[in-house]
């Protein structure tokens, strides 16, 4: 058994290249020592863990696998001292018990078989290691061979199902081989004795320790009774497939457990779902963000299938990293939904084969996630109208994205259960999105706000900090002439039935909102606070969208976010960016890095605005907000769901507010303007924990500018006054 008769490539990429078929199963056929480093404990990375291993067990191989698992730092010195290792290791290994509980497909039970018989016959050791700010997080392989020959391999690929095959992520491994010497003495040989270190408890703010006897113990349990190894030819069989997405199957069932806790709807959801049912099963959530509007919809319908009725569910959503996320959710309710939003060719031929085994009988539930881009495809419509409507239960997560008329034949009405989901259906005034959306779903059957989610410990608290920022005289000049043009166009079309007028309008506002987000002494005061934040992990910046609106028609082309990030960066912070640019498998690998600490920060155009779950974050520089309440109610959300160590979170809020000269010159431009950043501040100011410092604050500006009775107003200004200048 020799490393050496292998054809190694230095580079595996799944572009090309099978990761599983390619590499780890030829390199642990000839292994007889395997010590691997992972970033993070998961199911899915068990379970992939697991993949090659049946070579190594033939060897009666040894494995050591080391996991990181994140502390905040009161954990960090307690686990140091001691006190809290034993609950954070029984936490861990009731997260185990939770998991091998669900393992359902084959390809899991194998994968759990496996790990179960390297812990019956003593071939297996496993340590966790924590860190003492973020998270261990590196990703290497140590393999070697009768004949002491060394393979290190390290690279992007998580043991995980989106890692290792091809059909998902994109990702690489780079491989070290000892024979190779000048490459293993600068690459391998730094990553050997760096598992050894760490290994041994001699890396510096890293604690690697053993895991508890019942993680072994769960595991053991797992195959208990059988005496056999598992079957090894197992994964040479499916290696041959995994070019094929994996079939789809599902087991409805509600969880014992959920994310380390004992699994239960809160009062608000059954509340929710009785209201729901009492309306013939149709209606709109309006529900906060973060209150588990997606548990609540996946207990309805594993409750119906539960009691044996046959049932598809169609979950639609408005983005890809949604729906994965919906996915992972559902993955804990025994679910694996089709997922059709990847190429039709892919999900195309197994929902036809999914819907045919369903109306034959062969199965008793079917779930499916879609985007609606796809869902209003000719193809996945002749898909949906084949299910009896009796037995479809149609899920719009984000629904206010339906509030067209378009969608009246594209969602369908006719299922008998129908959810629609959003913290904010429709904005303020907005009566016709309101007559769409409860045509499609029914009325608003639930509604539990943020303070009523605040109040409750849903979400966490917030203290909330405005900045005041100027215009340059430019950019008040330019919003000025924009906002007359605009009262111009309203003036000549105030029955608004000019379809070319309106798309002037349109085209102006969203001008002005740019400028307003560009603002340059937004970035000026930005660079002045988050000096005082320098590196701090979990943080987003809400940037604004394009271009400086100015600067474009001088030659400077440098987008906002652009400009945010290099300011940023400047001063030492480690920041990703996520907008429309980045691909779904980009933005997943950001979010990662960004939860486990890899990174410090996040800026973001608008496409975190709605339903992506970054509980990790705990400081948010609010840089542009459009007019629109859901938008600002959506990020708000993004920053108050709770997370392990987070108790609450801040808010940096960038506000625009003009002079006293420039209102002296036009009082009725710029006292509108100043009025819907105060609808924003209100409603930013009245939840937070230093409300009554800020109102002060607030108040003591609107009267420096001559604007006291502004703030004091008992309504908001309508819609037509916010936008009708």
């Amino acid at each position: 058994m020799s490393f050496r008769n292998l054809p190694l490539k230095g580079i595996y990429r799944t572009a090309t290249d099978s990761l599983v078929r390619d590499f780890y199963l030829p390199c642990l056929s000839q292994a007889s020592q395997y010590d691997r480093a992972v970033g993070f404990f998961s199911s899915s990375m068990l379970i992939e863990a697991a993949l090659g291993l049946s070579g190594l067990i033939k060897n009666h191989g040894r494995m050591r696998l080391l996991i990181g698992h994140p502390l905040s730092d009161d954990d960090w010195n307690a686990v140091k001292e001691g006190i809290a290792l034993s609950s954070i290791q029984n936490q861990l290994a009731t997260d185990l018990a939770e998991m091998l509980e669900r393992a359902g497909s084959e390809r899991t039970v194998h994968s759990f078989e496996l790990l179960s018989w390297m812990v019956a016959t003593g071939s297996i050791e496993i340590r966790y290691a924590f860190r003492k700010v973020g998270m261990y997080h590196e990703k290497i392989g140590i393999l070697k061979d009768s004949d002491l020959n060394q393979i290190v391999f390290h690279g992007s690929a998580n043991e995980s199902a989106n890692a290792l095959l091809p059909t998902r992520n994109f990702e690489s491994l780079a491989v070290y081989p000892s024979w190779k010497e000048d490459v293993f003495s600068e690459y391998g040989t730094p990553f050997v004795d760096g598992f050894e270190d760490l290994w041994n408890n001699k890396t510096p703010d890293v604690y690697s320790v053993a895991v508890p006897s019942k993680f072994y113990e769960d595991l053991l349990n797992f195959r208990k009774g059988k005496h056999s190894p598992p079957d090894l030819e197992y994964e040479a069989i499916w290696a041959e497939y995994a070019f094929l997405p994996p079939a789809s199957g599902d087991d409805p069932r509600l969880p014992r457990t959920f994310f380390g806790q004992t699994y239960s709807l809160r009062p608000h959801q059954e509340a929710a779902l009785s209201r729901w049912m009492a309306n013939s099963y149709s209606g709109i959530f309006a529900l906060a963000t973060g209150s588990g509007k997606t548990v609540t919809a996946l207990h309805a319908a594993t409750r119906f299938a539960n009691q044996g009725y046959p049932l598809v569910l169609v979950v639609a959503v408005p983005y890809q990293i949604l729906a994965e996320q919906w996915i992972d959710v559902m993955g804990h309710f025994g679910m694996r939904p089709i997922k059709a939003f990847y190429s039709r060719d892919q999900w195309k031929p197994r929902l036809d084969q999914a819907i045919s085994a369903f109306l034959a009988g062969a199965s008793k539930f079917l779930s499916v996630v879609v985007v609606n881009d796809t869902l209003a495809s000719e193809d996945f419509l002749r898909c949906l109208s084949l299910i009896p409507s009796e037995q479809l239960f149609f899920v719009g997560d984000e629904c206010h994205h339906h509030s067209a008329r378009s969608w009246l034949d594209r969602v369908p009405t006719g299922a008998k259960f129908r959810l629609g989901m959003s913290a904010t259906p429709w904005n303020p005034g907005r009566d016709e999105h309101k007559a769409v959306l409860e045509q499609l779903y029914g009325p608003v059957v639930a509604t539990y706000s943020l303070r009523d989610a605040l109040q409750d410990g849903v979400l966490c608290q917030y203290s909330y900090h405005w900045i005041p920022c100027n215009f340059d005289d430019d950019e008040a000049e330019e919003y000025e002439r924009i906002s007359l043009r605009i009262a111009t166009l309203v003036a000549q079309d105030p029955e608004r039935s000019s379809p070319p007028v309106q798309t002037q309008i349109q085209s102006l506002f969203a001008r002005r909102s740019r400028l307003i987000g560009a603002l340059r002494d937004k970035t000026n005061q930005l660079k002045r606070i988050s000096m005082e934040f320098n590196g701090t992990p979990h943080t987003l910046f809400y940037c604004g969208e394009g271009q400086h609106p100015l600067e474009i028609e001088g030659g400077n082309g440098e987008r906002v976010v652009d400009n945010i990030i290099r300011h940023l960066a400047s001063d030492g912070w480690k920041i990703g960016r996520i907008t429309a640019s980045e691909t779904a498998s980009e933005r997943n690998r950001i979010l990662s890095s960004f939860d486990d600490g890899i990174i410090d920060a996040i800026a973001a155009i608008r496409v975190l605005d709605e339903g992506f779950d970054i509980p990790s974050c705990r400081l948010a520089f609010i840089l542009a907000s459009s007019n629109s309440y859901r938008q600002y109610i959506q990020r708000r959300g993004r920053v108050l769901r709770r997370a392990p160590g987070k108790d609450a979170a801040i808010i940096y809020d960038f506000v625009a507010v003009p002079s006293l000269d420039l209102l002296r010159r036009n009082k009725t431009i710029w006292r509108k303007q100043i009025a819907v950043e105060l609808t924003r501040m209100r409603e930013f100011v009245v939840l937070s924990n230093n409300a009554e410092s800020q109102q002060i604050q607030i108040n003591d500006k609107m009267k420096s500018i001559d604007l006291g009775a502004i703030y004091y107003e008992e309504a908001p200004l309508s819609e037509e006054e916010l936008y009708g200048n």
